[in-house]
């Protein structure tokens, strides 16, 4: 299991292209200093004391910006490649894809481009084959920093608006009001602090049900700002006032009009295995499967020069058994 456990932190990675898009250490909650990180996920049955790793990842960044993302199965059912390249504005220009999986393999390069009109940038992209759309508008203030952006969907509809404050400390994403999805997010709002999330505040509306869901959670560090705590507290409200108010439903009539409140907490603490201060091995607290917990392990290289990696198995292995221990001891 050592062997594994070696070979498979010392794999480069791969990624995926549900990422595409996210360009920032901030949007991977990195430290600021990364210069690549590789990552992987896997779970840990502490009985038998099996290690069973899901999936593997790269990050290489340059002047904070995503340039290379690679992702892979473990079982090598799929695996992907991204690679960004930059204006001078440190704008995406182009990011070229390349996906495998057991049938075939898959490519496309998309450019963008980027028309001003005063404070307005609108963002466009082209695919290979040809096909521009208007993906975005980005509103920026007379000091030349971001304060809004809107995202267009494949049709040209909004998909979403949002906001920026505080130099992006405070974010707030206000999404479409005509998804026909249960729980479709409606209005987020992301409290930052350096590329740490300090507190979310999530508003869905199920339609059926005229159901609101406000749901809110609040992130805990330790002195090495390592996550250690999640505090989630969903709220669930059946009221006819408070949809009405969120999707601006004026003359729909609605089945019900009781306006009944429900309230639950749960917290998830996290065991952090450090290197100099720096999270390589990160366990959330529960079992994910009958005698299996999940963990993530990464190795962080930084822009000046410092490595931040496991380099103790022994020490490593008592780690991820006393969290078992644990985990297993907190069960009722």
């Amino acid at each position: 299991m050592k062997n594994i456990l070696l070979t498979f932190l010392l794999l480069a990675l791969t990624t995926n292209s549900f990422w595409a898009q996210k360009t920032t250490l901030k949007d991977f909650n990195l430290p600021e200093k990364t210069l690549a990180v590789q990552i992987m996920e896997a779970n840990y049955n502490g009985e038998t004391k099996e290690f069973l790793p899901i999936s593997q990842q790269v990050l290489v960044f340059k002047n904070g910006k995503l340039t290379e993302d690679k992702y892979a199965m473990a079982d090598k059912s799929y695996g992907s490649q991204t690679v960004n390249e930059y204006n001078e504005a440190g704008q995406l220009n182009k990011s070229s894809f390349l996906s495998f999986n057991k049938e075939k393999p898959v490519s496309s390069i998309t450019t963008y481009q980027y028309v001003k009109e005063n404070n307005l940038v609108a963002v466009y992209e082209t695919s290979d084959n040809g096909y521009k759309r208007k993906t975005e508008d980005r509103n920026y203030n007379t000091s030349g920093n971001l304060v809004s952006s809107v995202f267009y969907d494949q049709n040209g509809d909004k998909m979403k608006t949002v906001t920026y404050f505080d130099n992006h400390n405070d974010i707030l994403y206000h999404y479409k009001n005509n998804s026909q999805k249960s729980y479709q997010p409606n209005l987020e709002s992301i409290y930052y602090s350096g590329n740490q999330i300090l507190f979310s505040n999530t508003i869905y509306v199920d339609k059926e049900l005229q159901q609101t869901i406000v749901k809110t959670t609040d992130y805990l560090y330790d002195d090495d700002n390592n996550l250690i705590e999640m505090n989630i507290t969903n709220t669930y409200e059946d009221s006819e006032e408070k949809a009405r108010n969120v999707f601006n439903i004026l003359n729909k009539s609605f089945n019900t009009k009781k306006s009944d409140t429900s309230k639950n907490t749960k917290k998830l603490s996290y065991s952090n295995y450090k290197s100099n201060g720096v999270w390589t091995a990160q366990i959330p607290e529960k079992l994910t499967l009958q005698n299996q917990i999940s963990l993530t392990f990464r190795t962080i290289m930084t822009t000046d020069e410092k490595t931040y990696t496991i380099t103790d198995q022994n020490e490593l292995l008592k780690f991820l058994d006393d969290t078992y221990q644990k985990i297993k001891a907190q069960k009722p």
